[in-house]
């Protein structure tokens, strides 16, 4: 499964099946279920899934990219005033910093000791 996956949405990306927003789409599609399950594999292993979560966050902004929802954000940004424009920017920016710290102070409490 996970060979067609990756080769299909290879040979997609690279524009085999012909330049289309749908042979982009749906080859993005099978790269970030190959690159969900590799992170699932590295946590189950125990090993680090820096890179593949790295690698996994590039094809999902490529993702957002064609779908347009970057291009949609910066509209919207732009309709606010600066202000609040940059409140949401940095909210979004330290958004997973909170994220991380809460989940560190969980993992401290409920640590057996």
């Amino acid at each position: 499964f996970f060979g067609t996956v990756k080769l299909s949405g290879l040979l997609a990306l690279v524009g085999v099946c012909g330049a289309s927003y749908e042979a982009n789409l749906y080859g993005n599609i099978c790269w970030l279920v190959l690159l969900l399950a590799s992170v699932y594999h590295h946590l189950k292993k125990k090993e680090s899934p820096v890179f593949v979560t790295a690698c996994l966050a590039i094809v999902l902004l490529r993702l957002l990219i064609i779908v347009g929802a970057v291009e949609a954000a910066w509209h919207f940004l732009k309709a606010q005033g600066l202000t609040i424009a940059a409140a949401i920017v940095l909210a979004w920016l330290f958004a997973p910093f909170g994220l991380f710290m809460t989940g560190c102070d969980y993992l401290v409490a409920f640590t057996p000791s």
